[in-house]
Parts: structure tokens; sequence; C-alpha cells
């Protein structure tokens, strides 16, 4: 993890928040956790350590665009847990259809990239 600073589970709480449609949290341990699941599939600390895993914004980042934002990967939880239309999943995240559709897409393949590094080859024989 090559990247200035490892993220941390509080990060996506408050990253979460306007797509949650909650105020941001003062507090990110009063966050909903099973309304943060229930929209993106997941933890915030799972979310924390794929964001180190993919290492976005270090010098060896798989992503292709510039300056990646914790929104970022919440946007492709999002999409991939309610697969909804891409115009529909853009407003929800509140960004426009073209920006939601390459951010979505830079994150997958960033993910994508961990396949060597995360999934055991002893698994993998096995199916």
């Amino acid at each position: 993890m090559a990247g200035s600073n490892l993220a941390k589970a509080s990060h996506f709480i408050l990253a979460a928040s306007p797509i949650m449609n909650n105020k941001i949290l003062a507090d990110p341990e009063a966050y909903n956790k099973r309304e943060f699941r229930s929209m993106f599939g997941t933890t915030p600390q799972v979310c924390a350590t794929l964001w180190n895993l993919v290492d976005p914004t270090g010098p060896d980042s798989p992503l292709s665009m510039g300056r990646p934002k914790y929104e970022h990967l919440l946007w492709l939880l999002n999409f991939v847990k309610e697969y909804r239309t891409e115009d529909a999943a853009a407003k929800t995240c509140l960004t426009s259809q073209n920006t939601f559709r390459r951010r979505v897409k830079d994150f997958a393949g960033g993910i994508y990239s961990l396949e060597d590094e995360v999934v055991s080859e002893d698994i993998a024989a096995d199916h």
C-alpha cells in the first residue's frame, strides 16, 4: 500500500451520508449499520480494506482516472448491489450519468486487477 494514507471505515461512513440522504454525521459510530449494508452490500470496514488493496492514490494505481474519492467506490458497490440503470444510479449518487459510468468502470477495473492477489489458486482449482 504505497498510497499516502490508509482509508478508514469512518471515511466511508462520511462519504455515504449524502448518497444515503443523511446529514454528514459528526460521530461516525452513530451511523445506521443495517442501512449502510442494504445500500452497499457490505460494511464500511470492508470498504476501507478494499480501498487500501486497490490503493487508488498510490503510484502503481490500477485506476486510469485521477483524483479518486471514497464515494466512487461506494458508487460501484451500490451499482452492483442494486443493478439499476446508470441514469437512476447516477441520480442516487448525485452525479452525472457520464461521470458515474466512468468512475464505476474505473473502480471495477481496479478491483478486477486484484484477482491474482486475492483469489487463491487452490480455491480457483476447486471450481
